[in-house]
């Protein structure tokens, strides 16, 4: 048999062409924290109380450092667990979160050395093996048709160092050595610490109440504990948790969808998973800087982005059509939630950015479809509602409504929203209409002079930062005879 050669191209693959958004590096390394601990548990070792991932960033060394306090790594496997690429040790334990072997060398790309520090129990040396990730990068460009096997020879490093502590602790490092400038701009972005929070399997906040509700129908239809999923992760020393607040809690309130596979001969529903989520009466999108979407958590690891539903349904599912696609992921962006999905029956995709398509999977989709579909048309039948300035088609709007907010929440009753629905309607209307009369006496036509038109540019623009001045004094009424006075003054020239 002809043997086979691997190059170094090979691992290009496997890092930047899977891992090209720097953000996804944090969410494979506290995996791989997670699934080492509960891979210890499986082995019968004794649950750690205060079990955390320390997530440390040093701007001024450029530093990132990834720090659990699980068991770490035997030191018979660790060197092998290190240099292996594509083997995958966990994907028979159904609470692992990642798989494949691979999410290690992520950080590869980004940095100018990647070094692992694994300390035992038990032991007392620390154990380390480095990656050389600047000398990958600059193979990569002279001499990217070496072999693999050569290649891990000049660019990887094991070590041990004595260990001066008890010999009975136990941690396992991941050090990220002088990051490049991807990871320092996506580090100093606004949002860093929102996408950090929105990726990784995270508690919710105690400034979120609605929270114990959640919980309560999690359990109610999985048998299980959501904070079974949710683990101590800070960031500089300051502990993280979804950003969901009380405010993002909206005029609908919380509605379930719970996710079930069919019912096959003889068994019962099984359920995978529950989707909550709320909207305003009238769902407008929420801005792009604060949460928006329901957010896919498998494991309670996020999958994808605030779009990823939508994306789903483009992506398989040609035999059905909603609307287009900017259409509901604008109509997305109007609600808040989350789909929380616990099962072993799906497989992620090597992207982690959806699952593979597979009998689950399809399931999975085909639920989403019809929720994006009932959501949508509760959007456009909302909208129509809302701006509808004709009573006449009250009652028969008002059977509409019911009629699509009953198929998107399953409410048997939902009297109480849609009459406050048109309360909110006529309050609306009424200020509409007083907004209509202020702006008809602060624009009155027989107030504006006739003028040249780039005169006539200049003045409107003097006319619009006056009246800005006068609405903030609260004087309108004065606004209004300087205007009057200007543009007699003026139809005099």
């Amino acid at each position: 048999m002809t043997k086979i050669k691997f190059g170094l191209r090979l691992l290009e693959t496997l890092t930047s062409a899977l891992y090209d958004n720097p953000i996804v590096l944090f969410r494979e390394y506290v995996q791989n924290s997670i699934d080492a601990y509960n891979r210890a548990l499986d082995n019968k070792l004794k649950p750690i109380s205060n079990f955390s991932i320390d997530i440390i960033i040093n701007e001024s060394e450029r530093s990132i450092i990834i720090n659990d306090n699980g068991y770490g790594i035997s030191e018979e496997d660790f060197n092998s667990k290190m240099i292996n690429i594509g083997v995958d040790s966990k994907s028979d334990l159904s609470n692992q979160i990642g798989f494949r072997g691979i999410g290690r060398l992520s950080a590869i790309p980004f940095c100018k050395n990647l070094i692992f520090k694994n300390k035992p129990k038990g032991s007392k040396k620390i154990f380390e093996f480095s990656w050389n990730g600047e000398k990958f990068n600059d193979m990569l460009i002279k001499d990217s048709t070496v072999e693999l096997g050569k290649a891990l020879d000049k660019i990887t490093l094991k070590s041990s160092v004595d260990y001066a502590g008890n010999i009975n602790d136990h941690y396992f490092s991941v050090y990220i050595d002088k990051y490049n400038n991807e990871i320092d701009e996506l580090i100093h972005h606004k949002d860093f610490k929102y996408q950090l929070s929105s990726l990784l399997p995270l508690n919710y906040s105690s400034n979120f109440t609605h929270q114990n509700e959640i919980k309560r129908e999690y359990k109610k239809l999985m048998h299980d504990d959501l904070e079974n999923t949710a683990y101590n992760i800070t960031l500089n020393s300051e502990p993280l948790f979804k950003q969901y607040k009380d405010e993002n809690i909206l005029d609908a309130g919380i509605w379930y969808w719970p996710l079930k596979f069919p019912k096959t001969p003889g068994e019962v529903e099984e359920p995978f998973g529950l989707l909550w989520f709320t909207f305003n009466r009238k769902i407008i999108a929420n801005p792009n800087d604060q949460l928006h979407g329901i957010f896919v958590r498998s494991k309670n690891m996020l999958m994808g982005d605030n779009n990823s539903m939508v994306n789903a349904i483009f992506r398989n599912k040609p035999d059905g059509y909603i609307s287009t696609h900017r259409e509901l992921t604008q109509t997305l962006q109007g609600v808040y939630g989350e789909m929380l999905i616990y099962s072993t029956r799906f497989n992620d995709n090597a992207r982690r950015d959806w699952f593979k398509l597979d009998t689950a999977s399809m399931v999975l989709r085909d639920i989403i479809y019809d929720f994006l579909k009932n959501l949508y048309k509760y959007r456009t039948t909302a909208s129509g509602v809302f701006n509808d300035k004709d009573d006449t088609h009250k009652d028969k709007n008002k059977q509409k409504l019911r009629e699509a907010f009953i198929n998107l929440t399953s409410s048997p009753d939902p009297k109480s929203f849609v009459d406050n629905f048109y309360k909110s309607k006529t309050a609306a209307d009424k200020q509409k209409r007083e907004n209509v009369e202020k702006n008809k006496l602060e624009y009155a036509d027989e107030d504006v002079p006739f003028l040249p038109f780039q005169s006539q540019k200049l003045y409107n623009k003097i006319l619009l930062l006056l009246r800005d001045y006068f609405s903030r004094e609260k004087n309108l009424k004065e606004f209004l005879k300087i205007r009057n006075f200007l543009k007699k003054e003026l139809n005099k020239e």
